[in-house]
């Protein structure tokens, strides 16, 4: 399993979607507009103990694509 902190922005979801196309497991997650069968995730606020991922599911990579914009 892969987890991409940011798989909704731009970098993200192309990585995510092409990651998805070839078979890979993948978790992303999103911030501010939900998207299916992605995790709602603050960075700013990580309580990763309330939350619903489990950093032990990524036996491959975590990947952090996510930015400050504006």
């Amino acid at each position: 399993m892969i987890i991409i902190f940011g798989a909704s922005g731009y970098i993200g979801n192309r990585l995510y979607a092409s990651l998805v196309a070839r078979g890979i497991p993948v978790l992303g997650t999103c911030l501010k507009r939900p998207i299916p069968d992605m995790i709602r995730y603050d960075l700013s606020r990580p309580d990763l103990a309330k939350s619903e991922i489990d950093l032990r599911d990524a036996s491959h990579a975590v990947i952090c694509a996510s930015s400050v914009t504006d």
